[in-house]
């Protein structure tokens, strides 16, 4: 699990959740707009790979949340790219204080 909160964060080979034989989970949060930066990826090998059952998750605070940017590249055997596989799970919720 990657959990982000505040301060900044960068990859340059990219996320990958979870495994393509289901064997495991994974999720990256983010909660809120304290962080700074979110990068994922960049121009040769970035990518974004959510399997089955894993879980993005993004907690929504005051300011919104921080926006992740995935740069994504063609990578080795086309690899590269943004994929979410059926059954992937999208986790948006609110956290402190807010309106509804």
């Amino acid at each position: 699990m990657v959990e982000i909160s505040g301060g900044e964060f960068y990859t340059a080979h990219g996320i990958e959740l979870g495994s393509p034989t289901g064997s495991g989970t994974g999720t990256f949060s983010i909660q809120g707009s304290g962080a700074t930066a979110i990068t994922v990826g960049d121009t040769a090998d970035g990518r974004w790979q959510q399997y089955s059952n894993s879980t993005f998750k993004v907690g929504i605070d005051a300011g919104g949340v921080t926006p992740v940017n995935i740069q994504y590249g063609t990578g080795a055997n086309g690899a590269g790219g943004v994929r979410f596989e059926a059954g992937s799970i999208l986790d948006i919720d609110f956290v402190g204080s807010h309106s509804e």
